[in-house]
């Protein structure tokens, strides 16, 4: 059986028998689950190992059926004034569930530790790297939204909103009164934020300041486009009315 050295992020601890757990991580290459014996034991030298919205090096053992097993490893960081705040927590555990829709890189595990340092440090730009991170599963699971014009009759003006169902862009006459009108600056900002590339990204946070509505706007797109429901979604939604 062969012994692997990591760093990874821990995003969820699941309960496995009776002292056991079953540790979501993600690493730069690769999403995966492993088997840790005993951290729910309070003498376990692991259980300050297994937290989530912790950056650690482990070693692991591969097997040939089954988990592979947590043997050892070290705390790098650990991001644990995001506990401190539900609404910070919820929305950290959202995040932890759109990782199934992902495909892990370095960039995606760079927006994950950006965002829960950001969260970490109270800082305001933590909301624009968790919409980046949606931003990812939408291109990724290819369901962008149609800016180029109104989605229903092509017209370049009077646009005044984002139809979820319809896709992108509706102008005044094809919104009529079915959705909210956006100003103009958040549809520039959204219009902006998917036409921006990877590099420059991080010169918009700078710029721009995006809120827990933005990530939710776009967790309501993802969630209705892949017709999956997000039970950490609907509790997320549930303390932020």
């Amino acid at each position: 059986m062969t012994t692997i050295e990591l760093e990874a992020l821990i995003l969820q601890t699941q309960p496995y028998k009776e002292k056991d757990a079953i540790v979501t991580i993600l690493t730069k290459d690769k999403k995966m689950n492993i088997l840790a014996r005993g951290i729910l034991s309070k003498q376990s030298k692991n259980r300050s190992l297994m937290q989530p919205f912790s950056l650690v090096s482990i070693t692991i053992q591969e097997r040939a059926r089954g988990f592979s097993l947590l043997l050892y490893g070290n705390v790098k960081k650990y991001y644990f004034h995001i506990l401190e705040d539900l609404e910070d927590q919820s929305l950290c555990f959202v995040l932890s569930d759109l990782v199934t829709f992902l495909k892990p890189s370095d960039e995606i595990f760079f927006l994950y530790q950006s965002c829960w340092s950001a969260f970490h440090q109270k800082d305001a730009k933590a909301y624009g790297y968790a919409c980046l991170i949606a931003k990812q599963v939408i291109i990724q699971q290819g369901i962008v939204p149609y800016f180029d014009g109104c989605v229903s009759c092509g017209r370049t003006n009077r646009l005044t909103t984002i139809g979820i169902k319809e896709g992108g862009f509706l102008c005044t006459a094809c919104n009529g009164y079915r959705y909210p009108t956006l100003s103009k600056e958040t549809l520039v900002r959204y219009l902006s934020f998917f036409r921006i590339s990877s590099a420059h990204q991080q010169d918009l946070l700078e710029k721009v300041q995006f809120t827990i509505d933005d990530f939710l706007f776009w967790m309501d797109w993802i969630q209705y486009h892949l017709d999956y429901p997000f039970k950490s979604l609907t509790f997320l939604q549930s303390i932020h009315e």
